[in-house]
């Protein structure tokens, strides 16, 4: 449980749905899209060989099939715009249908950052942090085909209690430290909304905590969190 799992805890408790009023039958991104943007660590920066690089290292790493398939650049590429108000890229991107070809061709997506006005990450990935990335099991909660937010069930001042509902009657639970020390945090059934027993799966070490009855408590380090999910037991 490090600090970065926060922020993948947040991104899979968080997930843009729908509006129950809305007339179409299939939501717009009903689940978080997933991969890699320019402007998280270069910002304008960039050049073609660079979004290749990284395009491949997203094939290589194995991310690209654990679900992270967009390739996106961001601000930077916008170079001037002609006589007829046609934006062009800068020199760094000669060609930039060859380049989403090339993006194309590796299995990925393609996403290009533009805006109405005149002009309009990357880096060394240690094994922990691909390991927390790459999680199946935390992807699956992010990109549950319900679509349902998480929200904050419950606080006590810097600790919070998340929850958001999946398929199959199941939930996600999150408890957050926002402390800088580690700190016992525990986990009350009924304040998530929970009926009844539960059997918890522990997601980022792959394993089954057991059953709970009412509560359960555990210590998060600062900076961190646990992170569950609970499923009604087999009967």
């Amino acid at each position: 449980m490090k600090t970065l799992w926060i922020a993948v805890a947040m991104a899979g408790l968080l997930v843009p749905g729908g509006s129950a009023g809305s007339a179409q039958t299939e939501m717009l991104a009903a689940t978080p899209p997933m991969g890699w943007s320019t402007w998280n660590h270069f910002h304008h920066d960039i050049s073609d060989a660079l979004v290749r690089a990284q395009a491949d290292a997203l094939v290589s790493s194995g991310m690209r099939d654990a679900g992270y398939v967009y390739v996106n650049i961001d601000g930077g590429w916008e170079g001037s715009r002609d006589a007829a108000g046609v934006l062009h890229p800068t020199s760094n991107f000669p060609d930039m249908k060859a380049l989403g070809d090339y993006i194309h061709s590796k299995g990925l997506k393609f996403g290009l950052y533009t805006g109405p006005g005149p002009k309009t990450c990357a880096g060394a990935m240690t094994e922990q942090t691909k390991s927390i990335l790459m999680n199946r099991e935390v992807i699956a909660v992010d990109q549950d085909p319900l679509g349902k937010e998480g929200d904050r069930a419950y606080a006590t001042g810097p600790l919070e209690v998340w929850a958001k509902p999946l398929v199959g009657n199941t939930m996600a639970v999150a408890l957050f430290n926002r402390l800088s020390g580690a700190t016992r945090m525990t986990l009350r059934l009924k304040d998530v909304g929970w009926q009844g027993r539960a059997a918890a799966r522990n997601l980022w070490t792959h394993e089954d905590v057991g059953v709970l009855s009412d509560v359960y408590t555990v210590t998060v380090p600062g900076h961190g969190v646990a992170m569950l999910r609970l499923s009604h037991l087999e009967r």
